[in-house]
């Protein structure tokens, strides 16, 4: 399996949520007050991509790519426009 173009391959990374004193859950996002974007690691990414590594997190928008299920896993790919932030 290899992606191509400028295709990365990634998996949503799935935060925990929040527990507070009082007993309230509190779902995490990326940034708490912006649930316009989610973080993701990056599993395989395009020869010609130089910037973007396996393994490095990436903050995207939220809808962002394509989800695609292989090996009974669900995956995403994104193109390197998708990618707001390298963590």
């Amino acid at each position: 399996m290899k992606v191509t173009k400028n295709n990365i391959l990634v998996e949503e990374i799935k935060l925990e949520e929040k527990v507070r004193a009082s007993g309230l859950i509190v779902p995490v996002t990326t940034n708490e007050n912006d649930e316009k974007t989610r973080q993701v690691s990056v599993v395989q990414v395009a020869d010609n991509i130089t910037n973007i590594n396996i393994g490095n997190t990436l903050v995207v928008n939220k809808y962002a790519g394509v989800r695609v299920k292989l090996h009974d896993k669900e995956y995403q790919v994104i193109t390197e426009s998708d990618v707001l932030i390298i963590l």
